[in-house]
Order: structure tokens, then sequence, then C-alpha cells
């Protein structure tokens, strides 16, 4: 998606720089070169037998996410600013600062920020579009096999919680 702005307003005839963004939504195990899964232990129970390593994880975590990159336009199509400032890269792991009514709010305390002031990641984000203020928003509208918390805490137990990454 190219966003060519001028005055607030999209503008394709009057600029020749603009931002591509593209959501990071879905990664296929099946093509990765290397399985996802790879430690066995027939100990547990069946839905927990197959345990994902620390490297198997953190790959996960960077292939997920959203980029912007800064693209001008040239007589043969479009180009990539490499060293534009607004060139970024969010994944899973990428702390944001909260703001707004959800900033400090008892709904966003963790234990990696009891004060509720950081959300970590930015995951899936199937949808995006263009904000009739000129912002680009992108979104998820689930998290299943994402989060393994809360009421399946009593199914999991404590031995079967463990952190590999």
């Amino acid at each position: 998606m190219v966003f060519w702005l001028k005055k607030r307003q999209l503008r394709p005839d009057v600029s020749e720089r603009g931002l591509l963004a593209m959501n990071h939504a879905y990664t296929n195990s099946n093509l990765n070169p290397i399985e996802n899964y790879s430690d066995q232990d027939d100990t547990a129970p069946k839905i927990f037998q197959k345990r994902r390593l620390a490297n198997d994880v953190r790959r996960e975590i960077h292939v997920h996410g959203v980029s912007v990159a800064e693209v001008k336009r040239t007589p043969t199509g479009y180009e990539l600013i490499k060293d534009s400032p607004f060139n970024k890269r969010y994944t899973s792991g990428t702390p944001a600062r909260l703001s707004g009514v959800a900033k400090g709010s008892e709904f966003v305390k963790t234990r990696l920020d009891p004060k509720g002031l950081l959300s970590v990641g930015i995951n899936n984000q199937c949808g995006a579009g263009l904000s009739p203020w000129g912002t680009y928003l992108t979104t998820e509208e689930n998290f299943l096999n994402v989060f393994a918390r809360g009421a399946d805490k009593d199914i999991i137990g404590d031995k079967n919680d463990k952190r590999l990454a």
C-alpha cells in the first residue's frame, strides 16, 4: 500500500515520494526449511508433546509484524530510499509505548510491565488500511494459537508451562 500525502490528503499526483506499508501476517511452517517443532516430550500431555526450541520461537517472532519503507517514483516504477528515517520493521518483539485511555490501565499491566506503559509486539496483522486522517492502521482480528494463559493454566500445569525462548 503506497500513501502519497500532501496537506494530509491522499494525493498521488503531487508527490514523488510515499510510504509502502506491508503486513507480515502469517507464516506457513510447511514452507519453513527447518521444522518448527524440534523437541519431542512423549511424557507431556498430547497437545504439549512437540515443544518449540528457542531458535524456532525467535525466528517466528521476527517474521511476523509490519514493515514500512519510503519509496520514490522513478520513470520505470518505484525505488526504495535506503537511508530513510521512515524505514522501520515492527515484529512480535518490538516494544511500543501505550497512550490514551489504555496507558496505565489495569487491563494492560503485565509481568513484563507492571505499570502498564508498554506493550510488546505486533502479531499476525491481517487487516490494514488508510484512516480518514491519513494514517496507516493495521489490525488483527484473532489471537488463536498465540496465547495459552488464564483459565487453561490448571490444564497446562507448572511442569509443562516452560518458557523455552
